[in-house]
């Protein structure tokens, strides 16, 4: 073999051994895949001229129906990577709730403190910029995460600026037969939060920590009417009073029952006090809420705040005013725009009478029903009796069996009269 064929048969072997390493190295490259996709996303230009100064953008996005909500600690991230002179949003228009802020990081627009339901859309208006020098870098991304830097990726789309040039582009897709249904409210940080119907449960949820805010989105409902109940129970084992509303559900669409406000948990030291005692009431409710405590009957009212994360207590310490009986109490809570809670579970507590004096023992026989010693057995004696009637009073137990009851009026009946 001639030294030219040799040094081909090499060149030919080494290219086949590159071919084959570059091969080996694309099937072990891993593709990572956005968990949920952004809908209807776009990002419409006033000019795609390239090179352009001062361009108008209109970015727009649908969160899916099936997403998570975009809740005011998550960031949304519009990347504009090759555009330059990037200016912040002047508003933002859509579904959303909340107070935005906004800031600009290199080509990243980033958003938060807002709250968008799934299925809910954002408009995100006035932000400028200058156009790449090529129509072919027009390219946008944006993202919801849940961190600053885009690293705990909830939602992401790729997409191409481009001009509006007036059109209407419809879009449509053919949804299952079934209803949707978000619901929303506030109670006590960390609440584990159960919605049922019929006595079964269609959903859970864990109450934010810092705001108390829990939300549930359900799908595959059956249009018609529904009836909701929801109850949660705080780190205290404490249950909040069940709050059922009705709700209609039309096929193809997404219900939303927000603004939902359940009652503060309660829960008393005792359950059974004596005249003049104190009694403690207290549980947990939405971080610097407003109790209004009750006990009745007769009703008596007492006001207290919970704290920053949502306890309260308030000490009834009038109890000296109290009839000797039984009593409930219950609370309600009121919020910072002054939409109040239902009333809370209702406690049983009973108030007995004071055992501070002694009754002084009768000043003479009083075997045949003579309380006052008068030596006459009438109506005084009755009324006597009256008073102690159901205690171990010695001024009127009769038959000293330590109860005044009906034996003791009995023998004052025998006596009557004499």
């Amino acid at each position: 073999m001639s030294l030219s064929a040799k040094l081909l048969t090499i060149f030919c072997f080494l290219t086949l051994i590159i071919c084959l390493s570059f091969h080996s190295l694309a099937t072990i490259i891993p593709i990572t895949l956005a968990v949920g996709e952004l809908e209807d996303a776009q990002d419409l230009l006033n000019n795609d001229q390239e090179g352009l100064v001062g361009v108008e953008h209109a970015i727009s996005f649908k969160l899916p129906s099936d997403a998570q909500h975009i809740r005011s600690s998550d960031y949304v991230i519009v990347s504009l990577y090759n555009f330059d002179a990037i200016t912040l949003p002047t508003s933002l228009s859509g579904d959303y709730l909340g107070n935005p802020s906004y800031s600009l990081d290199e080509k990243d627009i980033k958003i938060t403190g807002i709250y968008l339901s799934p299925g809910g859309t954002l408009r995100i208006v006035g932000v400028t910029a200058t156009n790449p020098n090529l129509e072919a870098h027009f390219n946008v991304t944006i993202t919801v995460s849940e961190d600053e830097e885009g690293a705990i990726i909830k939602n992401i789309i790729h997409i191409q600026a481009a001009a509006f040039d007036g059109s209407v582009t419809v879009t449509a897709s053919i949804a299952p037969p079934v209803a949707s249904l978000n619901i929303s409210g506030y109670s006590a940080p960390d609440t584990f939060i159960t919605l049922t119907e019929n006595g079964t449960t269609i959903g859970t949820d864990v109450a934010d920590a810092e705001t108390g805010l829990f939300s549930k989105y359900l799908t595959g409902l059956a249009s018609g009417n529904h009836s909701i109940t929801i109850y949660g129970v705080d780190n205290n084992s404490l249950t909040t009073s069940p709050y059922t509303f009705s709700v209609s559900t039309p096929l193809y669409q997404v219900t939303s029952v927000t603004g939902l406000l359940l009652s503060p948990t309660i829960q008393i030291d005792s359950t059974t006090i004596v005249q003049g005692d104190n009694l403690i009431a207290q549980g947990s409710t939405i971080p610097s809420g407003d109790i209004s405590l009750f006990t009745e009957s007769p009703l008596s009212t007492y006001y207290t705040t919970a704290d920053s994360v949502g306890a309260w207590s308030y000490t009834i310490d009038d109890t000296s005013t109290y009839n000797v009986g039984d009593y409930r109490v219950y609370a309600l809570v009121q919020n910072s725009i002054g939409t109040q809670s239902l009333f809370s579970n209702s406690l049983q507590f009973s108030v007995t009478a004071s055992s501070s004096a002694t009754p002084s023992p009768p000043a003479c026989s009083i075997d045949q029903g003579d309380l006052n010693c008068d030596d006459a057995v009438n109506l005084i004696d009755f009324s006597i009796l009256m008073y102690y009637w159901g205690t171990d009073s010695s001024s009127a137990d009769i038959n000293e069996d330590d109860i005044v009851n009906l034996i003791d009026f009995s023998i004052m009946m025998y006596y009557w009269g004499t």
